[in-house]
């Protein structure tokens, strides 16, 4: 049967061993209409072959490897010794990549390994492949890779017909949502407005990556359940006025808050023409656009940066030079009066000053190490710093959206990394004096109830943040801690508790 989408499928093997396996799963991936791409063509034998074939990895949908009973060809001078194979298959892992695994069954394996002559060059591999092995099939750490083991005996047919198995589990796995090839609609890709605009859109790789693979399940359970417990207050309170940062989780927060128009039409209906939506989010922007009839905005007005790789917009932010990142947490107002000037006159431009309204953001992390020089979000970008600092210095309600790996010490990609990162606050803007003085809240997302709880209990050890009782959106975790501010801006209502 002819398939809609057409998935890219890199398939990975030693080349020797397995040439004849590699075929026919390259044979069954063009019969079942899918695209294969690989080592074919490729010697594998210097680092220049190498980033081609990375470069193909990043353009595929699903990584694909075979493991038989042969280290293959060693990278030159890699301590310790490192196959291409291997190489492959850990940039897969680290792109997080979807992975089919098809490892030689054990008996086989050692079976073939004592076949080997004593002085076989394949013997000082030993312990590096049998290590390989075990990597590939410890699941943690990729949420989508399926391994199965395969006999020799059973010809081509057995790997072919547990590969097409395993292809499907994955394509139709809930949480599988890799981007494929789609035919366009006739008329579509030979129109030159459009073919400028997808090319434009296609160059936020970042934030489609983000978007499809980087937790895309935890981002709509932290979307569904914002909304859910704070829908009703904003509609009561009056909160016209809403602001949707840049950034992949706030696209779902705008997605579900488009949704919510819809589903709760009658109750919004006669507010429509009140609602002032501002945005600097590239794709919330063309969504509300496309979709809905309502007052939008681009702010910081102007197209992305040519070099953003995340369809954010930056305004006369673009004005300041990107700064390195610091070693030092330096006040902004000394280290940059014209960033200085430009985050006020921005933080006066986001939502109305005299009008209910509402930020809805995140960051690259949330440092909540008490040893910590640099407390609180920060970000990759000294643009995205001076937005994130003008949307607090707003003084509007700030709700900042993370899931549990941002949040240090227990979230590994939370920790502010010296030299890497640009905190959003300083010793004369802190995130203590932030957190006391603004309408704040933190929506959390989780895989687990485990990581949940020790979010929780960190962030209320704190004494600023009272959290609500997670709820379960299939299988993701999501709750709310509020300070006291933004409790008595909406707390207050909670006509849809979930205490």
């Amino acid at each position: 049967m002819p398939v809609e989408t057409k998935y890219q499928i890199f398939v990975s093997s030693t080349f020797r061993e397995l040439e004849h396996w590699r075929k026919a799963l390259i044979d069954q991936i063009l019969r079942t209409e899918h695209i294969p791409s690989g080592m074919e063509g490729f010697s594998a034998a210097d680092e220049e072959e190498l980033k081609v074939i990375k470069r193909a990895i990043d353009q595929c949908d699903i990584y694909t490897v075979v493991i038989g009973s042969t280290f293959g060809s060693a990278i030159p001078d890699t301590t310790p010794n490192e196959s291409f194979t291997q190489r492959e298959f850990r940039y897969a892992s680290e792109q997080g990549k979807p992975i089919l695994a098809f490892i030689l069954h054990d008996d086989d394996f050692e079976a073939e390994r004592d076949g080997l002559p004593a002085e076989s060059n394949e013997r000082k591999h030993e312990e590096f492949l049998r290590q390989f092995r075990t990597e590939v099939t410890t699941i943690e750490g990729n949420r989508h890779r399926i391994v199965e083991f395969f006999r020799k005996s059973e010809g081509v047919h057995g790997l072919t017909a547990r590969f097409g198995a395993a292809l499907g589990k994955l394509i139709n796995s809930p949480t599988f949502n890799m981007p494929g090839w789609v035919r366009l609609p006739p008329g579509v890709g030979t129109n030159p407005f459009i073919q400028r605009i997808m090319l434009k859109l296609s160059g936020f790789d970042k934030l489609s990556y983000r978007c499809t693979l980087d937790y895309p399940s935890t981002k709509a359970a932290m979307a569904k359940h914002f909304w859910y417990r704070f829908g009703a207050e904003v509609h009561t309170k009056q909160v016209w006025h809403l602001y949707f940062e840049s950034g992949s989780t706030v696209a779902y927060v705008a997605e579900r808050f488009r949704q919510m128009l819809r589903e709760e039409a009658a109750a919004w209906e006669s507010h429509r023409a009140d609602l002032r939506i501002h945005t600097n989010n590239i794709l919330t922007y063309l969504e509300f656009t496309l979709y809905e009839r309502l007052q939008l905005a681009l702010v910081p007005h102007g197209p992305p940066d040519d070099n953003d790789k995340y369809g954010a917009t930056f305004g006369s932010l673009l004005e300041c030079p990107e700064l390195s990142h610091p070693v030092a947490n330096i006040p902004l107002s000394r280290a940059d009066k014209k960033g200085t000037r430009l985050v006020e006159s921005l933080s006066k431009q986001v939502v109305p000053a005299s009008k209910p309204s509402l930020i809805l953001a995140t960051a690259s992390g949330l440092e909540q190490a008490t040893a910590s020089e640099f407390p609180g979000p920060h970000v990759g970008t000294y643009r995205n710093k001076l937005l994130k600092r003008a949307l607090l210095r707003s003084r509007h309600p700030v709700v900042l959206f993370f899931d549990h790996s941002k949040i240090s010490p227990y979230g590994p990609k939370g920790a502010f990394k010296v030299g890497s990162c640009h905190p959003v606050c300083d010793p004369d803007f802190s995130w203590e004096m932030v957190v006391k003085e603004n309408p704040l809240c933190l929506c959390v997302g989780a895989d687990n109830d485990e990581a949940m709880d020790k979010i929780v209990k960190l962030l209320e050890s704190q004494g600023a943040w009272k959290a609500e009782t997670p709820r379960d959106y299939d299988g993701k975790k999501a709750t709310l801690l509020v300070n006291a501010q933004f409790w008595n801006y909406f707390g207050k209502s909670r006509t849809n508790s979930n205490n």
